[in-house]
């Protein structure tokens, strides 16, 4: 197996697809093809199952991805030190979902830090859940931010299998969000079948509709939804949701400008509770840059009366 393998690898099972990974490397379709087959058939082992939406990895596949990773973060951390010898640049990786005080935090952590070094590499992801778990597992980020449904034991399942821990910060009640303009904005609490009539906007979670719903960022599974909008860009799904009048939910740990100027926030009226925690490779022993991260999101927790 060459580096080169390895990359083809990682690079089709990010993108879902070959025709995808076959632009970013500048091959085409069959020629990437080939050489994934040719490595299925080197290593004796099935790397994606084959579909007519696209690529996925079997659990074989998963293995060689979490084996291989980190073999390709080493390779480019020495690239990038021979490559500029006298570079000293630090670098710090979070990987999160779309959680407004998350965002809050980072720049926090940023402005904190700026003055201290002439170079430096931060890095703040915004991914699907299932990737947030992948990158960590990798080595690509040092720490991933979550909201999870403390009933979702899939989610429990998976973690156990990459070998990361959650590390628990807060709990709290599902909140509902709509634009003030909506016709449920005055309620204070509502149920799903209030909500039924309405546009329900969430988030991409990948083409695996199987499992989609146990890696969703909306933590209660919706199934009244006859009109649903699905998204990948924050920006946009604020846009989309005050021009279409759409609703999500989420944990209301929102920031403060959307909370006060565009949304209304209401509980859900469900059992259910959502917790949020950060999640790191066992045994990992977090950077000073990772613990100052963290002091901080606990700092602004404990700031934020929580439900």
């Amino acid at each position: 197996m060459t580096l080169q393998q390895m990359r083809y690898v990682i690079t089709t099972a990010e993108c879902y697809s070959i025709t995808s990974a076959a632009e970013k490397f500048q091959l085409s379709q069959p020629n990437l093809s080939n050489a994934i087959k040719d490595l299925e058939q080197e290593l004796g082992i099935q790397i994606f199952e084959r579909k007519k939406s696209g690529v996925s990895l079997t659990p074989d596949g998963a293995e060689l991805v979490r084996s291989i990773q980190p073999i390709l973060n080493q390779v480019q951390r020495l690239e990038d030190t021979y490559k500029q010898p006298s570079s000293h640049r630090i670098s710090f990786s979070v990987a999160t979902q779309h959680i407004s005080i998350v965002t809050e935090v980072m720049i926090a952590f940023m402005k904190e830090q700026d003055p201290h070094f002439n170079e430096y590499n931060f890095q703040y992801l915004q991914l699907r859940t299932k990737e947030i778990l992948d990158y960590v597992a990798s080595e690509f980020c040092e720490i991933g931010v979550l909201l999870k449904n403390r009933e979702n034991r899939v989610l429990d399942w998976e973690m156990e299998q990459q070998e990361l821990d959650f590390h628990l910060l807060a709990t709290m009640r599902p909140k509902v969000y709509v634009p003030k303009q909506h016709p449920l904005a005055g309620r204070t609490k509502v149920s799903m079948e209030d909500l039924a009539p309405y546009v329900y906007s969430h988030y991409f979670q990948g083409i695996d509709s199987s499992r989609d719903r146990f890696f969703s960022e909306e933590l209660v599974e919706n199934t009244v939804a006859k009109k649903t909008i699905t998204l990948t860009d924050e920006m946009a799904d604020a846009s989309i949701g005050m021009e279409m009048n759409t609703y999500t939910i989420g944990s209301g740990m929102s920031g403060e400008n959307l909370l006060e100027k565009d949304y209304a926030v209401m509980n859900l009226d469900t059992h259910q509770r959502i917790e949020l925690g950060w999640i790191s490779r066992r045994d990992h022993e977090l950077s000073n840059f990772g613990k100052r991260f963290l002091d901080l999101l606990s700092e602004k927790l404990n700031s934020m009366q929580l439900d």
